[in-house]
């Protein structure tokens, strides 16, 4: 759900500050500001995202002015370069916060946000248990 993906072009900065520190204090938490800048990087999920990363459901607002819609683009965007399944949403309405459900981001039709997941959920799980056969309680 509106997830801070990218330390890159439509970064939320504060999240990777909060992440890595400020990068003019780079020097006190990395040997150089280029060790900064590869923390960046490594903490990128678009560019951590292999063959084995499991299947995801992304969505997000286009109204969420915190974190830009292009973050989750960049992740689907890797998810599909490696041919993982990836269900994504993006609704025009909706603040920030909204799975949440909490009387500040109050949305009419919030039902529909958390009804798609639990569909998801519930389809995913399904088929992951047909692949595996019986599922055993027991661990």
């Amino acid at each position: 759900v509106y997830p801070v993906v990218t330390g890159y072009e439509h970064v939320h900065e504060g999240s990777f500050t909060r992440l890595l520190g400020e990068r003019e204090d780079a020097e006190k938490h990395f040997t150089s500001p280029e060790e900064y800048d590869k923390a960046r990087r490594w903490f990128s999920l678009e560019t951590a995202v292999k063959t084995t990363t499991p299947p995801c459901y992304i969505w997000q607002t286009e109204q969420d002015d915190h974190v830009p819609v292009e973050n989750s683009l960049a992740f689907i965007t890797a998810m599909l370069k490696n041919r993982i399944p990836v269900e994504y949403h993006i609704f025009p309405r909706g603040l920030h916060g909204l799975s949440l459900a909490t009387p500040e981001v109050e949305e009419p039709d919030k039902h529909r946000y958390t009804d798609l997941h639990v569909y998801y959920i519930n389809k995913t799980t399904s088929r992951i248990a047909s692949r595996c056969g019986k599922i055993n309680s027991t661990f």
